[in-house]
């Protein structure tokens, strides 16, 4: 029996799934509004990921009892330059054609964002179509869905006296603890990356290919049968190019023979070219732009800091490192920050900080530092560097001393999030 979370007018209500029997309803909904391998990832992570709860499904019943509308609450870790930060995502949200343009997506926001705040998510992503999330606050933030597309005639074909390096195969469940070993070796290089236990590689060997998400797990091994890479083939990704979802770390020689395979198994699927969605600093990447690939970019995940005070007291220790190492070492000050739409102080005493706090609003004063709520995002979160944001948000700035310890405070970072799903 669902639970229901609040009575909506007109018969329908916010109701949270308390059974199998619940996830099968909102997955076949999933299904009419998206398509069947969504409805299966509905299936999938409420029956069989590690991280999902299956009250986290949220969904709108009319009188009639049937589905009309839903979202779901999807938990990450996500490391953000050494600390663990708590992400919530917004997953699978839709409504059925007829009953769209009536708030029942802005009603489930405002639960989804209640369960944010009580279970002390530091941040809120969404994967979500244009625009449409800036009116509850999310921000292009990081970066997702990389279009960097290779041809096949510049991949150089092995010359007479050259053979393959490594000899590639689809992944075992014997070959988990190999794969997450070179995964957090290679995430290394990144400031923002996800955080991925066994559970995590076991749903994705496991439970993955069933949905939209799928994709062939392969390693590549030397010559003395050792696992020295591993790459993930998306099965259904967005255009017809064979898609590389996520590679490991590489040598220039290996990365050179991964897309001498990559265009093998292209060619022998038909595909026409090859995209690389990752990171734009793996060496994958850099070999294939050096022999002539383009990189066109891509899309971002939109992001929502839900607590301004709670997320910067968890990024603490990241704030203090980064001050211990500038001209602003042993700092003791208390910082205040206008936001517009709230004020913050951050008080340092000898370089650590000792309280994050909210100001009244109704204070007056001329903050030293003034931030738009909607740069504040990709400043915090190294997608954007503060003079790039003042030169698009006319309404930020600071003074010089206060412009130079948000530079030091807030560097751009390289980031990138594979998923866990």
């Amino acid at each position: 029996m669902s639970k229901t979370i609040r009575e909506l007018d007109n018969g329908f209500a916010i109701k949270t799934a308390d059974s199998d029997a619940d996830v099968e309803r909102v997955a076949k909904f999933d299904s009419v509004v998206f398509d069947d391998k969504v409805g299966d990832l509905c299936r999938q992570l409420f029956t069989n990921h590690p991280n999902t709860k299956i009250s986290d499904l949220i969904f709108i019943e009319n009188e009639k009892g049937d589905v009309i509308s839903s979202l779901c609450l999807i938990p990450w870790e996500w490391d953000y330059d050494g600390i663990t930060i708590k992400v919530g995502e917004m997953g699978i949200v839709g409504t059925a054609e007829e009953y769209r343009q009536r708030g029942f997506i802005r009603s489930q926001v405002e639960y989804f964002k209640q369960l944010l705040n009580e279970r002390e998510f530091d941040i809120s992503v969404i994967q979500g179509i244009p625009y449409f999330y800036r009116q509850f606050g999310y921000e292009y933030s990081v970066p997702l869905e990389r279009n960097c597309i290779i041809e096949f005639y510049q991949i150089p074909n092995y010359s007479e006296n050259e053979n393959p390096k490594l000899a590639y195969r689809i992944a075992e469940k014997k070959d988990i603890s190999a794969i997450q070993k070179l995964y957090n070796e290679s995430s290394k290089s990144l400031g923002i990356h996800s955080l991925r236990d066994e559970n995590i590689w076991h749903y994705l060997t496991e439970c993955n290919p069933k949905t939209c998400t799928s994709v062939d797990i392969r390693v590549a091994e030397d010559m003395s049968s050792q696992i020295v890479g591993y790459f993930l083939i998306a099965k259904h990704p967005f255009g017809n190019a064979l898609t590389v979802a996520e590679v490991s770390k590489l040598s220039y020689d290996n990365a050179l023979d991964l897309l001498r395979h990559l265009k093998k198994l292209a060619i022998e699927n038909n595909k026409p070219n090859i995209r690389l969605n990752i990171q734009s600093n793996c060496e994958l990447v850099k070999t294939a732009i050096h022999h002539g690939a383009i990189d066109r970019g891509g899309y971002a995940w939109q992001i929502n800091i839900p607590d301004m005070v709670r997320f910067l007291k968890t990024i603490s220790p990241v704030l203090e490192r980064r001050l211990a190492d500038s001209p602003f070492s042993g700092l003791t000050e208390k910082i205040r920050i206008g936001f517009y739409t709230e004020k913050v102080a951050i008080s340092f005493e000898n370089g650590h900080i000792t309280n994050v706090e909210k100001l009244e609003l109704s204070d007056n004063r001329h903050e030293p530092i003034r931030i738009p709520p909607g740069s504040a995002v990709p400043l915090f979160l190294g997608y954007r560097d503060r003079a790039e944001l003042c030169g698009l948000w006319k309404d930020m700035g600071a003074s010089p001393k206060y412009s130079y310890l948000f530079d030091v405070l807030f560097p751009k970072m390289e980031s990138y999030i594979y998923t866990i799903y």
